[in-house]
């Protein structure tokens, strides 16, 4: 689920949510000024909520979890030619799909503990309408219009 700017729901959703400011967000402060507004709306630093998410899983968060000691110690069998491809693939590419086969692979060891502890700080944008979005100048002012 992400913002669409054609989709009705999701301009109203947006435009009460900064004429409501459900969760004491500052939006009347800002509210004419577009770019500081986005900034409230886009910004996990300047979300009061303080929701997290699982981080997306990438190679680098792949990483990040992959304890030394398991991944090295252990060649996990037939699994360790496609661990090696999910490690060296574009530190941005997304895994997520893959997320259920890579725990499958590490079982219930050091490395699942570790990627269910990987949380990200969402921005309101991405309480509101999912992980990963933005909302832009245009997505706001037709919200504001509609």
């Amino acid at each position: 689920m992400t913002f669409d700017v054609n989709d009705s729901a999701d301009l109203a959703a947006l435009k009460t949510e900064v004429n409501n400011d459900p969760i004491t967000m500052g939006y009347a402060a800002v509210v004419s000024q577009t770019t500081l507004l986005l900034k409230l709306l886009n910004d996990p630093a300047n979300n009061v909520g303080g929701e997290t998410a699982a981080t997306p899983l990438t190679p680098e968060t792949l990483w990040d979890a992959v304890d030394a000691g398991e991944y090295s110690g252990n060649p996990l069998g037939d699994q360790r030619g496609l661990i090696d491809i999910l490690l060296n693939r574009d530190p941005g590419t997304n895994l997520e799909p893959m997320r259920a086969k890579v725990l499958d692979i590490f079982g219930n060891g050091p490395t699942e503990d570790a990627l269910a502890l990987q949380t990200s700080a969402l921005s309101r944008s991405e309480v509101l309408f999912g992980q990963g979005t933005i909302i832009s100048r245009t997505d706001w002012a037709t919200a504001r219009d509609s």
